[in-house]
Formats: C-alpha cells, structure tokens, sequence
C-alpha cells in the first residue's frame, strides 16, 4: 500500500452529483444500507464493491459505499464474507485516496473497526495499513469522530501479535498519549483509547513502555470526568490499569497519582460490578492494597518505601489542608507505621517517627531488630529536636516576661512534621555558610530537604 494521496479536488466530478451513472450508483448503495440486515446477501456486499470499485474518482460513492459496509458489517455474517471477499481493501484504497476529507475518513475507519472485531479481519489486515492509520490522527486532530474510529481500529488490530509491537512502538505511543490527554473530557475517545491501552498492555514489554511514558496519569486524567461512571469506559480503563501492572513503575505512579482511591471509587459505582470487580482485585494485590481494608495511597507509600512518593502527596495535600496525622489509619485503623513496619523500609519508618507517627499494630517484641533500632533512633532525633526548638523560643522569649508554660503552649500546637521539616532546612542553610559545604552536594539536600 503507497503512501496518502495528496489533497485535491476533483474537477471531473460533476458539481452536485448530476451525472445520472453516479446518483444512480449512490442510490443503490444506500438502498442496500436500508435493507434490514436479515435479508441482505453476499449479492448487496458485491454490489457495492463493485460501484465503489467503478468509481474511485468520486468520493460520495465512496463515502456511501464505506458507510454501507460499516453498517452491514456490524453482523457477524456479513463481516466474514467481507474479509473472504477482500471488500476491506477497496475501503482502504478509498481512504489512501481521500485521507484528507474527514468525513471519509471517518466512515472507512468505521468499517475497518468494525471489521477488525472479527480474528479472520485482523489476520487478513495488511501491516502496512498500519501506517496509513496512524497517518490520520495528526491530520484529523480536530475531528473527535475520526479519532475514535481510528483508536478503535488500532485497538481492535493489537489484540493480534504481529501488530501490537508496531502500534505499541515508543514513538506511537506517545502519539496516542497526546490524543487521549487533549480528550480526556470526551467519554467516547476516553473509553475507545483506554481499550487500545490495555489490548497493547498485553505485551509486558509494550506494558513497561507505556508506564515509562506516563499512561497513569493519563488515565487518571480520564478519571476526573464524567466517563468515570460509564460501563464501557470503566470497563476499559481497569482492564487498562490491570494489563499495566507489568510494568516497572506502575507501583510508583499509582501511588503518586493516588490510583487505589479511583479503583475503590469504582468499585463503589461500578455500573455492571461483575465486569470490573476481578480486575480491581488483581491491581490491588499488585499494589498489595487490601481491599476490605481500603488503604489510601499514603498506606502504601508506607507499605513499599516510596519515600519520595509519601513526601510528593504531603505537599500536595498541604495545599489544601495544612494539618496531616502522620497516625492515620485504614478502614481497620492499621496506620502508617504498620504499613512501613510491614514493608520493612526503615527510611520510611525513620520518616514517620521523626514527623510524629507513634502508633502500630505489631507488638515490640515482634519487630525486627533493623526496624526497631531505626524507630529508637529517630524518636530520639525527633525529642532532640522539640527541644532545641523548645529552648530556641524560650530565649528568644526572654525580653518579654512570660513563662515556660506559655512556650510549651506554643510547642503543643506545632506539629513534629513542621519542626523536623524547618530543622533540616536551617541545618542545611547553616552548613552552606560553613566550611563542610564544599564536601556537600547541596542539590541533593536541597531537594530532599525541600520534599520532606
């Protein structure tokens, strides 16, 4: 298959359709879409083949002639005969040829979808019409119908092998990304482009490769709007999140973007629960997010030692309230240190002592020597630093005659968090002015410091 025909107009077509061979042939194709699609026979689907074979020059007859087959090929029947009889080729020269118009466009693409829903159709699908595809979305990048129909058929097409490579190639992907972030509102290109993401998923390498280039919060995106309670788009869009668990950083990005929230959101109205309640439940073992016991993604920030990730969320739930319990629990009150306690991150158990999280579920004896010797040393970190804060705003205090009660009032409404938080701060700023800050990589404590 050649490359796309340039845009052109075609002068030899009579203005109006007045050439009575052309309305004749328009007028026997839409006859035959009107047909009820018991009585239509492997006669009708020659028929309009062969009118649209007859006249390549004008583009109603090709319009109404892809229409027709996308209409008819809806049936099961008819759609195996159409790919018996390589009717789909005529479709894709027809759409080679007026790539440009949008309106065929979009109407050869919805008869490739729909002849693609059958194995045989993409078994007998030339991979070099995959380019012809592809070379639609830039152009018809306004036109929501037309990339519909053309995810779609993209989708339907990486259910096979030999294809999901190619439409999951980098390059493509990234491609698609941009598509589905721009229509993230529009419930119909969402649910069309979160099926294409999880018939590509498929393959862990294609899986890894999406994650990579951040499908998570694309499909979070998606989630804001209201195809969240749409059964076909919440169909897709967990499958989606399922065939993605393979990748190596889907752990990570879930929890940044706070995905088990959405899944349990879901779960909760899910418009058909039998379709989505087994997916769900494979993405939250992945996330080793018990689902009787709903934990938030700070849980399982804990859970799996994403230091940076925990920090991320902090700063931007700060932004809407100020106040975090660093004792926060799940629906069975297993709090934030069990869940670290659990993963066995001693980083992330420091973190939590140091911010003020006392409470676990597991008994002293029970922990792990590691585990406990990072607990004791943070929560002496932690008392050392109240303290110096503590003496810090008596002194500062002492030209105004007021007493250590009034000072410990003041420390008892600061919390551990915030404290610890301007410690390392000021601790970093006073090692710039020193001389140990030639032999500190201050990039790397100013962030860290500014994420904590």
């Amino acid at each position: 298959m050649n490359c796309i025909s340039e845009p052109c107009i075609n002068n030899d077509e009579p203005t109006n359709c007045t050439n009575n061979a052309v309305q004749q042939a328009i007028a026997q194709i839409r006859c035959i879409r009107k047909l009820d699609i018991t009585t239509v026979t492997t006669d009708h689907i020659d028929m309009v083949m062969e009118l649209m074979t007859t006249h390549p020059e004008t583009i109603k007859v090709q319009q109404s002639g892809c229409q027709t087959i996308a209409n008819l090929s809806m049936n099961e029947d008819v759609r195996a005969y159409v790919v018996h009889n390589n009717t789909h080729f005529v479709v894709l020269e027809a759409l080679q040829k007026y790539a440009y118009d949008w309106k065929l466009a979009w109407l050869a693409c919805s008869a490739l979808w729909n002849i693609t829903l059958s194995p045989s159709g993409r078994q007998h699908f030339p991979v070099e019409a995959i380019g012809l595809l592809l070379d639609l979305l830039p152009i018809h990048l306004e036109r929501s119908r037309v990339v519909k129909v053309v995810i779609g058929c993209l989708s339907n097409l990486a259910l096979t092998n030999q294809f999901r490579g190619l439409i999951g190639h980098p390059d493509h992907l990234q491609v698609y990304f941009k598509i589905l972030l721009s229509y993230a509102e529009d419930t119909q290109v969402s649910s069309t482009g979160a099926g294409l993401v999880a018939n590509l998923g498929v393959s862990d390498e294609v899986a890894n490769s999406m994650v990579d280039l951040n499908v998570i919060p694309i499909l979070k995106e998606m989630l804001q709007y209201k195809q969240k309670n749409d059964a076909t788009f919440q169909r897709n869009v967990v499958a989606a999140f399922r065939n993605c668990r393979t990748g190596h950083h889907f752990v990570r990005d879930c929890i940044l973007y706070e995905i088990v929230e959405e899944l349990f959101y879901l779960m909760d109205h899910a418009v058909i629960e039998d379709i989505i309640s087994l997916p769900i439940t494979m993405i939250c073992n992945a996330l080793n997010a018990s689902i009787a016991h709903r934990p938030s993604s700070f849980h399982l920030a804990c859970y799996h030692g994403c230091v940076y990730s925990f920090k991320h969320l902090l700063l931007e739930k700060q932004k809407r309230d100020a106040f975090f319990d660093f004792n926060l629990g799940d629906k069975f009150n297993h709090t934030l240190l069990s869940y670290a306690i659990e993963g066995g991150s001693r980083e992330m158990v420091s973190f939590l002592v140091l911010c003020g999280g006392t409470k676990y579920s597991q008994s002293d004896k029970a922990l792990p020597p590691s585990i406990l010797s990072s607990m004791i040393t943070a929560q002496e970190q932690k008392v050392a630093i109240e303290h110096e804060y503590h003496q810090c705003i008596y002194q500062a205090s002492s030209a105004i005659p007021f007493s250590r009660d009034v000072v410990d009032t003041i420390m008892a409404f600061v919390q551990p968090y915030d404290l610890t938080r301007q410690y390392f701060v000021h601790s970093l700023q006073k090692m710039e002015c020193s001389d140990q800050a030639s032999n500190v990589n201050t990039d790397d404590l100013f962030s860290d410091v500014l994420m904590f």
